[in-house]
């Protein structure tokens, strides 16, 4: 008897829980790839959505698209929050907007000057169609022109786009990719300044559109705007000199601080941010040749992680940071013979010595503006017996005093596919 009233009881169960009353065709689905943030008037937000436009993506669907225009399709309304701005522009979409294929969200610059990009957070918290695996991007300038501006060299899908510019950041290291999880958690953690990568326009690709399409400016004109800038890419946070492709960059980082964007860093101080921060898998460094002449190149990747000893003697803190990197030599512009064992000590202790100034610079950036974006301070956290030991220390202004001592240790492991360099014997290199 007690069987058969289970087995009713079950199959009741069954029959009330049954049902699909909240299921969604996906024929009165309207999927949006990604989304825009911006400061409107008023105290309004302007939100931008890249609507996804299903047929046109299918290969199959009868004459093949290349653009990521003809892809999607770009809608702003102007609200009070994100869930009205949801709601207004679904007025004019005949199908109901859905973000579970969401894969980044754009944040522009001025919504982050101002103390408004973390009340914006919430709303990506509250609602589950938000995934918290979505990517964060601070815009410099307008989130909505990077929107209007954004031409994919290859991919005319959203989601491969993103993957594929995230990947790239991981394995070049000029930015570090940071998702709506990674970024609510630095929020909340003790003693850590979030950040978030950074995407701008570049100057000369946008003057090089012609009727939705880039068409590379000639080369004289090339060379006079190449001529203005003095540094090597990614040294600063000023735009690449270049043309064609995609006028959109993703390159450095924004720094935050207590809700408010405090700082922009460059591509080469996102490389240290990224060896300190222990997020940091491989990179590109070109380095001046010890000889005075050229560069050289090395793909460096990390060895282990990074190690921290912080102690307070004599009332002043000191940090001696070490880390380790090995990797190939790449490229020897000066075509000295370094691939030997005396050579190759003195391109690792040479480009060691270079990598230790780069950190200490970005180190000293940090201290002066009282932040700790590295999170050194998780070296600290292990020695405090409690957690209101480690709410009530100031780190950041011991920080801001400590004496940091970097060391970096580079190994070569591999001289690439040739030993020593190519020489003509008759060639004299100019003085």
């Amino acid at each position: 008897m007690r069987t058969i009233s289970l087995c009713l009881i079950s199959l009741l169960l069954i029959l009330v829980t049954s049902g699909c009353s909240s299921g969604r065709e996906l024929e009165r689905t309207a999927f949006v790839l990604t989304m825009g943030i911006d400061k409107g008037v008023n105290g309004n937000l302007d939100l931008i959505f890249r609507v996804a436009i299903p047929r046109s993506m299918d290969i199959r669907a009868g004459g093949e698209t290349s653009t990521l225009q003809e892809t999607t399709k770009i809608i702003t309304v102007n609200a009070r929050s994100i869930s009205e701005g949801i709601s207004l522009a679904s007025t004019n979409v005949e199908r109901k907007l859905d973000f579970r294929h969401l894969r980044t969200v754009l944040f522009g610059e001025e919504l982050a000057r101002d103390e408004l990009l973390y009340h914006q957070l919430d709303a990506l918290e509250r609602n589950p169609e938000f995934r918290r695996t979505t990517y964060l991007l601070l815009t410099e300038g307008p989130a909505r022109e990077v929107f209007l501006s954004t031409r994919p060299v290859l991919e005319r899908s959203v989601a491969r786009y993103i993957d594929g510019i995230m990947q790239n950041m991981r394995e070049q290291g000029f930015g570090t990719p940071v998702t709506l999880h990674e970024f609510v958690t630095a929020m909340e953690t003790y003693h850590l300044d979030p950040v978030l990568p950074m995407v701008k326009n570049n100057p000369m690709v946008q003057s090089e559109k012609v009727d939705s399409k880039v068409k590379p400016m000639p080369e004289v004109k090339y060379k006079r705007r190449e001529a203005g800038k003095t540094e090597p890419g990614g040294k600063t946070t000023e735009s690449l000199p270049r043309s064609g492709g995609n006028p959109s960059e993703f390159i450095g980082l924004g720094i935050f601080h207590q809700g408010k964007l405090i700082d922009k860093w460059s591509g080469w101080e996102t490389n240290s941010y990224n060896l300190l921060r222990d997020t940091y898998q491989r990179s590109m460094w070109t380095f001046d040749d010890p000889s005075g002449h050229f560069v050289y190149s090395m793909e460096l990747e990390r060895a282990r992680s990074p190690e921290a000893n912080i102690d307070w003697e004599g009332g002043t803190p000191h940090i001696a940071i070490q880390l380790s990197l090995d990797g190939d030599l790449r490229s020897v512009q000066s075509l000295e013979p370094y691939v030997d064992s005396q050579g190759i000590a003195l391109l690792e202790n040479h480009a060691a010595t270079l990598i230790e100034k780069e950190v200490r610079r970005l180190i000293a950036k940090a201290q002066e503006k009282k932040i700790d974006p590295f999170f050194l301070s998780r070296f600290v956290r292990m020695h405090m017996a409690t957690i209101q030991d480690l709410e009530d220390l100031n780190w950041r202004d011991e920080f801001s005093r400590a004496q940091v001592d970097v060391h970096v240790s580079v190994k070569i492991r591999r001289p690439g596919l040739r030993i020593q360099p190519s020489k003509e014997y008759e060639y004299q290199r100019a003085p």
